[in-house]
């Protein structure tokens, strides 16, 4: 994983060569970004209340799921995937 100062650099290089699509892309993501929200790797309460229930039901349960064979053939029958 990239540094701050990597990304920064490997950034304003790519944007020396952005055309103006690109331009107007990474302008609009610059635009709608917020310092101030929540990490976007760190879960709010709400959701890791969830996980943790998640998790607890698991521990309490761990048979009680599907294999990832049953969840592939269901994707497959209900979406063709």
């Amino acid at each position: 994983m990239r540094t701050t100062a990597e990304l920064r650099k490997h950034l304003i290089k790519r944007i020396g060569s952005a055309d103006h699509r690109l331009l107007r892309m990474m302008n609009a993501l610059a635009d709608s970004y917020d310092p101030d929200e929540n990490d976007i790797n760190e879960p709010d309460s709400d959701y890791e209340k969830i996980l943790s229930q998640r998790l607890e039901y698991h521990k309490e349960n761990p048979s009680d799921g599907k294999s990832w064979q049953e969840i592939k053939t269901t994707l497959k029958d209900r979406y063709g995937i």
